[in-house]
């Protein structure tokens, strides 16, 4: 595997805090899954010795202990599981694995933190969810925890006083592209034609699709999760050619939301591929699940995701061959990338807190965290595990955008601090594309909402 470690100085150089989109990953249920058992005084001890080969620990010697981990669709993988099993297997902790819908996770886990129903881990980005879980109150601070040592990209955690307060399961992540069916591609006789270079030519190649009977680009938008990611990462490539600066204003507050028509614009650029019959037309009932199914089977080309998806889709179809190619924006060859990464908390005040932690420990190290890059290739988070062999389709856009600076922050990412209204506006674009309201009703509205919250945070500049 190519580790890209060489651009990782660049992530670490523009880190503002971001917030970011969902990742992708399966809707079936999960359930109980494994773990090992705890003698709570010696539980913080055993946490020194991450990095050991040795499955010895006070947990492995006494009553089984079982953690809460609530997770959403998109954050929870299958690979868990196998780490899991191991888990309970040597250590004698029991994982239960409580998922819940995307478009619930976000309220139910304020509602646990606020009514001390609070899980012993639960999932979300970092550093860019500080804020919306309230960090410091609801959650164990990890600065201290021997496997930070071992992080390959660190300051990615860390909060404005150099806390961190959060488990990385990667290094890095969320690269944007339209990926898509090479073997339909080819089977239509367009693989040539599978690099636009200007957003009229991307358009063209929807069409071409379209009059082969093969749906372009799927959307699954009874997760509004996925669809923003056109939104978030299109925004600061079109602001870009004459407005470079407008998210950082409007971050301040020196500038407002509905000062930019190129927010408009790129709504616009979202419901015309909906009105032009590019989208399938069970887009608003479509799950994540048969999002991934219809690009692997053949009924659509092309889906906007991140890499996320890609590994998540080849550890189920390993005979897919996915292609990759960067939308135009603007006619720019350039995209938009996250700064944030998939993590996990540990809660103040779950019931397990000790267990929780060596959950951690454990997961840290090498001969757990290969179980999980066997089935999810990628970019680890420590340096001595082996994130196998990652996707052509993620390596070219990594390869020709973030190692060449050909890329932007994504939306959210810019402004951190709005993180916890996002899914509001999120449903907004849903309600958009199925006619409810127009795109400049969109962008007013959000400047009402962003201003109030902003003013009622005390952001700075509000």
């Amino acid at each position: 595997m190519k580790r890209i470690k060489k651009w990782m100085a660049l992530l670490i150089g523009i880190c503002v805090l971001t917030a970011g989109c969902g990742n992708g990953a399966q809707t079936e249920s999960a359930g109980t899954a494994s773990g090992s058992s705890e003698n709570k005084e010696a539980g913080a001890e055993e946490a020194a010795g991450a990095g050991e080969e040795s499955s010895e620990s006070a947990f492995s010697d006494g009553e089984k202990q079982k953690v809460i981990w609530f997770t959403s669709a998109t954050k929870y993988k299958a690979a868990y599981e196998s780490m899991a099993a191991k888990l309970l297997e040597e250590e004698n902790i029991e994982i239960e694995f409580q998922q819940v819908a995307d478009d619930q996770y976000h309220t139910m886990l304020k509602t646990k933190l606020a009514t001390g129903d609070a899980p012993d881990i639960f999932e979300h980005n970092a550093p860019t969810e500080y804020g919306t879980v309230n960090a410091q109150e609801n959650c164990v601070e990890l600065t201290g925890e021997e496997w930070v040592s071992r992080l390959v990209n660190p300051d990615i955690l860390k909060d404005k006083n150099g806390k961190i307060w959060a488990f990385p399961t990667e290094s890095s992540e969320c690269y944007f592209g339209m990926y898509y069916n090479k073997g339909l591609m080819e089977e239509l006789g367009l693989a040539e034609e599978m690099n636009p270079k200007t957003y009229e030519e991307f358009l063209g190649l929807c069409q071409k699709i379209k009059d082969k009977g093969v749906v372009p680009v799927y959307f699954p938008d009874k997760d509004s999760s996925v669809m923003q990611c056109w939104v978030t990462s299109a925004l600061p490539i079109v602001l870009s050619v004459n407005n470079p600066d407008a998210l950082e204003k409007i971050r301040v507050n020196e500038a407002k939301w509905t000062d930019y028509p190129e927010y408009i614009q790129v709504l616009e650029t979202l419901t015309e591929l909906y009105e032009k019959g590019y989208v399938n037309e069970n887009h608003a009932s479509a799950t994540q699940d048969m999002w991934k199914e219809a690009v692997a089977t053949g009924e659509a080309a092309m889906m906007y995701t991140g890499e996320w998806t890609v590994t998540d889709m080849l550890a189920k179809y390993p005979d897919l061959e996915l292609g990759s190619f960067v939308v135009p924006f603007a006619d720019q060859d350039a995209t938009s990338i996250g700064a944030y990464v998939s993590s996990v908390y540990v809660c103040k005040n779950g019931q397990n807190t000790d267990a929780a932690l060596k959950v951690l420990e454990c997961f840290s190290r090498p001969e757990y965290m290969n179980l999980y890059y066997e089935q999810l290739p990628g970019f680890p988070a420590f340096s001595d595990v082996d994130g196998g062999q990652v996707p052509q389709c993620v390596q070219s856009i990594v390869d020709n955008y973030v190692e060449t600076n050909k890329y932007f922050i994504e939306m959210n990412g810019a402004i951190p601090e709005m993180s916890s209204i996002l899914p509001d506006l999120w449903k907004n674009y849903v309600d958009m594309v199925n006619g409810g309201s127009t795109p400049l009703q969109i962008v007013e509205e959000w400047q009402v909402k962003y201003e109030e919250y902003m003013a009622e945070t005390e952001q700075t500049g509000f």
